[in-house]
């Protein structure tokens, strides 16, 4: 067979299978004829406008692959070598210098090899984009994953910091709803396995006095301090960074707030002392000038009272004559309260004691605390009773103040007593019949004040005259002396022996009644003057007797006690002299 284009003739025999030329130049699939040495032997026109050389191009002397590839070399894995391989796409640029992708097909001949060309630009580049895309996506993934992987990393390392804070960190809802909380709640909060923030701390609803109750928008940087089972929480609520809910942050400040406490605590100390201090100093300058009196124990307890930390106070001043009170001063107390411990001072009991505690029966608080006032020399000068209080300052504060204080009462005491000279008999030195007199008036007081019984025994030296007439003045002055000491030694400090008479003697009794002063008459008589003798002379003695009458509050009024004592003591001389003979 003859194949013929226009510019080239071929002469094909024996292959009478082969197509025809005619049927090549006609069909619209781009066709390229080549012998087993890849030399090209002709090109239809759909193939020579899809290569695309101009219409003057010569393929003569051509190879298959300088007319498709534009190379010189043959193919890589070409289909005519390896026609097991598959069509592979060629690229290509035509004459306009455009970029195309051909594929090619082919039928092999013994000696010939047929070419079949399909343009694939169009899939190429959907391939193409479709691989970008791909590979887009990849990256893309990649990218996303590694930015997933970076912000899981990221949450860890937040979540670890978060973990590590030694504060409980809270994050709620605006309905107080835990979302999120580190490690340090459950060593900070009571119930850290709880669902709202109050819960945490041990609460059933929310706080009264919540910042957040009007939204969390409304309470950033504000601060709640909460104090469960001894601990101090301060709580520092932060605006979230959205609109719901917020953060929360718990400090255990329990150390901190003691410290500052502490802290105010020393300041208040100091200012405390130097306010005791300052009133101390005006305190002393007043009592060098001052005496005693009602405006100046006011004072004292004006200063006093402060530093006790009371605000109640009874003071008690002891008079000259134990058993007897000089002043009596309330703060804050009832009159009958008052009464019913002055009472209880006075008793009978409490002034034999060295330390005149008085009972608690008598005290007007549960827990008193009684500071006795000590005179320079030692001596009890009186007392103040106040509520005890836990303060550790208490004692060494009142004792700032007690001791000067009863320094000074004691100085105007000693004052009194040189003043009571005056009111002493100058043989016996028993007190005279005026210092009785204001003696027995206090004891009036006290019986209408406190309710203290007292009594009376008037005393009569027997036979003072003949003592006088026989042996002389002198001897009469020691039998004097003899029932004055013996008198005065078996009375208590509390009571009162005077001289009012030539021959005559009175007792005040305090805290005693009427059946108390006969009692002590029958003492004196059994003990003290049975068989009693002074000597007058060389083994020559005279009888110590004496006559003596009682009477009480108790039994008659304050008016008569004096005349009934007085009657009583005659009575008993009559009954003496019933067995003596009367001295002229």
């Amino acid at each position: 067979m003859t194949v013929r284009n226009t510019n080239v003739a071929i002469n094909i025999k024996g292959y009478s299978d082969l197509p025809s030329v005619d049927c090549f130049r006609t069909v619209q699939t781009a066709v390229v004829v080549v012998d087993a040495h890849h030399q090209v032997l002709f090109v239809n026109s759909a193939a020579m406008k899809l290569l695309g050389p101009d219409d003057n191009f010569s393929y003569s002397g051509m190879k298959c692959h300088q007319l498709i590839c534009r190379d010189e070399m043959s193919c890589k894995n070409c289909v005519l070598d390896s026609p097991t391989d598959g069509p592979k796409p060629h690229a290509i640029r035509n004459n306009s210098g455009e970029e195309r992708y051909i594929k090619e097909e082919h039928l092999c001949f013994p000696e010939f090899n047929i070419l079949i060309l399909f343009d694939v630009t169009r899939e190429i580049a959907a391939l193409k984009k479709l691989d970008m895309a791909r590979k887009e996506l990849k990256a893309k993934t990649v990218l996303l994953e590694r930015r997933r992987d970076v912000a899981a990393s990221e949450k860890r390392r937040i979540q670890a910091m978060f973990d590590q804070l030694p504060e409980a960190f809270v994050h709620v809802t605006d309905e107080y709803g835990v979302l999120n909380k580190n490690k340090a709640v459950t060593k900070i909060l009571p119930l850290d396995s709880a669902q709202t923030c109050h819960e945490l701390l041990g609460k059933e609803a929310p706080c009264p006095e919540c910042p957040a109750r009007e939204g969390f928008h409304l309470a950033g940087e504000r601060k709640v301090t909460h104090r469960l089972e001894g601990r101090c929480l301060t709580e520092h609520i932060i605006q979230g960074s959205d609109t719901n809910g917020g953060m929360l942050l718990f400090s255990d400040t329990t150390r901190q707030i003691e410290l500052i406490e502490q802290i105010r605590k020393q300041q208040d100390t100091i200012t405390r002392k130097n306010e005791i201090l300052s009133n101390l100093v005006a305190f002393q300058t007043r009592m060098q000038k001052a005496v005693v009196s009602i405006d100046m124990i006011n004072y004292f307890l004006d200063i006093f009272l402060p530093v006790c930390h009371a605000q109640e106070a009874i003071v008690i001043i002891d008079d000259i004559r134990p058993g007897s009170v000089w002043f009596v001063a309330r703060r804050g107390v009832e009159a009958s309260r008052a009464t019913r411990v002055v009472r209880g001072y006075l008793s009978r009991d409490v002034q034999q004691m060295d330390r005149r505690i008085i009972p608690g029966g008598h005290l007007p608080w549960k827990e008193t605390c009684q500071v006795e006032l000590i005179g320079g020399n030692g001596w009890k000068v009186g007392m103040v009773l106040f509520p005890q209080s836990d303060a550790d300052d208490e004692r060494e504060s009142v004792q700032l103040f007690s001791e000067p204080f009863g320094a000074f009462i004691h100085n105007r005491l000693l004052l009194r007593q040189l003043e009571e000279k005056a009111n002493t008999d100058p043989l016996t030195g028993l007190y005279n019949r005026r210092y009785f007199d204001d003696a027995l008036a206090a004891e009036k007081h006290k019986n209408e004040e406190f309710d203290i019984p007292y009594s009376v025994i008037a005393v009569d030296v027997n036979r003072l005259k003949q003592a006088n007439d026989q042996y002389g003045h002198d001897t009469g002055d020691r039998l004097l002396l003899y029932v004055g000491e013996r008198l005065k030694k078996i009375t208590r400090a509390t009571d009162i022996v005077a001289r009012t008479g030539g021959d005559e003697f009175i007792i005040l009794l305090a805290d005693t009644n009427e059946q108390g002063a006969v009692c002590l008459i029958e003492r004196l008589n059994r003990i003290v003057f049975h068989n009693a003798f002074l000597e007058v002379g060389e083994n020559e003695t005279f009888p110590v007797s004496v006559s003596m009458g009682a009477a009480g509050i108790d039994r008659v009024s304050h008016d008569e006690l004096l005349k009934t004592a007085d009657k009583r003591m005659y009575e008993a001389k009559g009954i003496y002299y019933q067995t003596q003979d009367k001295y002229r």
